[in-house]
């Protein structure tokens, strides 16, 4: 949908997509993690929302520009899809984007747990949820346009498959960290991704 969040929200949204159905792109997926939630949560905000794209999302992304609704917090993040990712995936991904009408990406972060993503192809909804102490699960939901556009359903199957390997990125560096004795490891924000 277009328009404004619910409520009094300053943070203006675009449009999602006039007049298209969403159909599941992939099976919903539940990940067990052993890594606390909020420090995951702040992992991402540190990692997926930058003003200057870097490591896996540099040359991806370009023109990057983030919003933050105060005060509740609510983050909207845009940037441009550049042709210089890094990987196969990515590249083939801008590459099919930039034929397009829409050559932008955005994230909405709804507190305390919620990434919302939506690009031209579809929808990605993630939620981390508490399962015990040092122990999360992450709710992966993905939806493509609706249709046989064969550009939109391969930036569709590509964007699951980025998604797919930064997940495994970020669990991996996460559950590192949480493994380090607490005197020892960095805060989160420290914590470097693979590329």
């Amino acid at each position: 949908r277009s328009g404004q969040f619910a409520g009094e929200s300053m943070v203006p949204l675009p449009e999602i997509g006039a007049n298209r159905q969403l159909v599941s792109a992939a099976a919903p997926t539940e990940m067990a993690v052993a890594v606390d939630w909020a420090a995951l949560v702040e992992h991402w905000l540190e990692f997926e929302l930058p003003e200057r794209p870097a490591g896996r999302l540099a040359g991806l992304f370009t023109d990057a520009e983030l919003s933050v609704e105060e005060p509740a917090m609510r983050m909207l993040w845009q940037a441009r899809i550049a042709s210089r990712g890094r990987g196969w995936f990515a590249r083939r991904y801008a590459t099919l984007a930039g034929s397009g009408e829409v050559d932008t990406w955005w994230r909405l972060f709804l507190p305390p747990n919620q990434w919302l993503e939506w690009r031209e192809d579809g929808v990605t909804l993630l939620q981390v949820l508490p399962a015990h102490p040092g122990h999360s699960r992450i709710r992966w939901l993905e939806y493509r346009v609706a249709g046989n556009d064969p550009r939109l359903r391969a930036m569709a199957y590509l964007a699951h498959r980025l998604r797919a390997i930064w997940l495994a990125q970020d669990i991996d560096a996460m559950e590192s960290w949480q493994q380090e004795p607490a005197s020892v490891r960095a805060p989160t924000a420290a914590v470097p991704v693979a590329c």
